[in-house]
């Protein structure tokens, strides 16, 4: 049994001794402390034994974690990251329109001469009058447009009905043809308006209008000349959505979203969780020559009474450059809610309520666009590990079966029969969810002595227990208990084997009625489903045989002449408070605790003297025991760095006995090294 490292007092007492043999030669003898021990049930089980009992004597409380289930393992949030992409065809140019009067002087400069007479116009047949130049500069340098409708509106302020006229409209950069719209019969007074696609055309900043054809019906009578008055025509284009332009583009939202997003989970119906861990995820990154501002918003993702909301300004990018922005938002303490966009609707589970809007800021400077030019928004929550979770998690069915380390008897050897014991195998349930639990089998599992002792116990293996739910808040566990004594199992001879692990095999199941509860189970990350084994008993026992095992440090360095030396003796010095006689045996460790040798001493320790009624120490006993080193073995003590001391208690006889708190075993252990010197 390990007990409490004790500190070393590095101490270095030479004592030697000259013998001379032949006047030339002499062998030199070092004795030095090299380790200690003091080994007592109170160093080994701190914290699990108790002095109940007035005498002063032990009993030993102990609770063992057999089996442990945390269900909300199992559940894996998906990540919720949304990614859009979206290039110039999502932006668009502002509606523009241009107006221009084609005045009757403008059309023929005769009737400026006549101005303000009333004479009778008659019929005109006019061809290719002269351009006149309409200035876009103000909207665009250029725009190569993937759609956009440019509509033209004429008004006849004349006096006489057109019966025809025919408008071109043409970039005057280089003589292209943007659009070309012909009126029939527009009486004075009266408008009329076509409309074309630019679907494919490139318009430039200055364009040049012309009329082809121009006839009107004469006067049907004398009319006033107003020679200022003439066809109002009036260009609008828009919904334009340029493939290039060098443009000022106006303020706009190029991406809404506000959705709910589904998310498959696999099997469990989430309603709520809460946060312990995870991120909220927003990256930009765009080559658009202009502001942008995207606002995030999660409406059911709360904490301390806020939900979730980012407005990030990501500044317009450099010619040629890409502009990113990025920000992860620590999400723990968050109370996300995955009811969707409408928590009314009572069987929305695992949907996510994002809001999500991007808008270009215009700066009102032109800028130059492409088809190549993007922004790319991924937001979303990543990362997310529960605190706890409320929803349905599903129906299971598993068979478990494993091993659980067993830390009660570590450092004891051996086997006992306890006088009395009382076990209780507790079932304690950390989930808000209905179960039930088969226990199939128990095995005491000592590794040391290759011995399994299977539990029998026939009120508890193979009998189904159904388990109820525990409390959301305050949080407290559904618990049942089985109790096993000497009388209804064989619990002595299971305690008795001494077992460093427990074997189990379990039948587990989970919602073994459905969703009775509509959404009401819960998980927290930290309260699962436990298997326990209480186990209460006096130390009082009789045995064939229980032994300790307590490792310390080995300071062979104390001893001077330890690497010349060619044989040694390790001397132990022991106090006994036991009242039995105790056999000895150490083993040398390097190291990495590879074990080198053993140290096995002749001699017995004998048994203290004690009162027999209260168990009090009336003599301990002292002895000295020793463990010669040959020279085969100084190379064996030279590399160990470690000492297991392994005391046996011959305990051996038909009476039970117990163990008080002031036993104890001491023990000093002094290498003594013989070193052959010559003159």
């Amino acid at each position: 049994m390990y007990s409490r490292i004790l500190p070393f007092l590095l101490l270095a007492a030479t004592l030697g001794a000259c013998r001379k043999t032949d006047g030339t030669y002499w062998d030199a003898e070092y004795l030095a402390p090299i380790a200690r021990a003091d080994i007592a049930l109170d160093h080994l089980y701190t914290g699990n034994l108790l002095n109940k009992a007035g005498d002063s004597s032990y009993s030993l409380e102990y609770s063992q974690l057999v089996y442990t289930s945390n269900r909300l393992d199992g559940i894996k949030i998906p990540d919720t990251v949304v990614t859009r992409y979206f290039t110039l065809k999502t932006l668009r140019l502002n509606d523009q329109s241009i107006s221009r009067r084609v005045t009757l002087a403008e059309i023929n400069p005769a009737f400026i001469l006549a101005h303000g007479s009333t004479q009778v116009i008659p019929a005109q047949n006019l061809t290719n009058l002269s351009p006149v130049d309409l200035d876009a500069s103000a909207f665009f340098e250029y725009a190569t447009l993937d759609s956009g409708w440019l509509t033209m509106e004429i008004y006849n302020e004349l006096p006489v009905n057109l019966a025809e006229v025919t408008f071109e409209l043409r970039n005057k950069t280089d003589n292209s043809v943007v659009s070309t719209q012909t009126f029939y019969n527009l009486a004075p007074n009266s408008r009329q308006s076509s409309k074309t696609s630019l679907s494919g055309k490139t318009v430039y900043k200055t364009l040049t209008a012309q009329i082809k054809t121009l006839k009107t019906d004469p006067s049907s009578g004398p009319v006033v000349i107003d020679a200022f008055k003439g066809v109002q025509l009036n260009l609008t284009v828009s919904n334009l959505k340029p493939r290039a332009a060098t443009a000022a583009f106006p303020s706009q939202n190029v991406m809404t979203q506000d959705e709910g997003t589904s998310m498959e989970m696999g099997g469990p119906e989430l309603k709520f969780v809460q946060a312990r861990k995870g991120t909220l995820r927003i990256r930009i990154s765009t080559t658009i020559q202009e502001n942008l501002t995207m606002t995030f918003r999660l409406p059911n993702v709360v904490k301390n009474g806020q939900s979730v909301e980012r407005i990030v300004k990501v500044p317009a990018a450099v010619p040629g450059e890409t502009r990113r922005y990025v920000e992860d938002v620590d999400m723990n303490g968050y109370l996300v809610d995955y009811r969707g966009k409408n928590p009314s609707v009572t069987d929305t589970v695992n949907t996510f309520h994002q809001i999500v809007l991007v808008n270009l800021d215009s700066s009102g400077r032109k800028v130059n666009v492409s088809l190549d030019d993007s922004v790319r928004v991924e937001y979303g929550i990543v990362g997310v590990e529960p605190e706890w979770a409320i929803g349905y998690f599903g129906q299971s069915n598993e068979q478990v079966s494993g091993t659980q380390p067993v830390d009660l008897f570590k450092g004891i050897g051996g086997s006992l029969e306890p006088e009395n014991v009382a076990v209780k195998v507790r079932v304690s349930n950390g989930v808000g969810a209905q179960g039930r639990v088969l226990i199939k089998s128990l095995e005491s599992v000592n590794t040391l002595n290759k011995k399994s002792i299977p539990l029998v116990a026939p009120t508890l293996l193979g009998v189904n227990t159904d388990i109820n739910a525990a409390t959301f808040k305050p949080w407290a566990p559904w618990e049942t208990s089985y109790y096993l004594n000497t009388g209804n199992s064989n619990i002595r001879n299971f305690i008795g084997n001494l077992p460093d692990k427990i074997a189990y095999d379990l039948n587990l199941q989970m919602n073994p009625n459905g969703n009775t509860t509509r959404w009401k189970d819960f998980l927290y990350y930290d309260k699962p489903l436990n298997v326990y084994l209480d186990a209460s008993m006096p130390v009082s026992f009789k045995s064939p045989g229980v032994y300790f095992r307590d490792t310390q440090v080995l300071n062979m360095g104390a001893i001077k002449g330890v690497e010349l030396a060619k044989s040694a003796v390790l001397k132990i010095y022991a106090e006994n408070d036991f009242p039995v006689s105790i056999r000895m045996r150490g083993y040398l460790l390097d190291a990495s605790l590879n074990m080198l040798d053993s140290i096995t001493p002749e001699e017995i320790i004998p048994a203290s003297l004690v009162n027999t009624t209260t168990g009090a120490v009336i003599t301990k006993s002292i002895a000295t025991l020793l463990a010669p080193v040959s020279e085969a073995g100084m190379e064996h003590l030279r590399k160990a760095r470690y000492i297991v001391f392994v005391p046996r208690l011959n305990t051996e006889g038909s009476d039970y006995r117990k163990l008080y708190s002031f036993y104890r075993l001491k023990l000093r252990l002094v290498g003594q090294v013989t070193v052959a010197n010559s003159f």
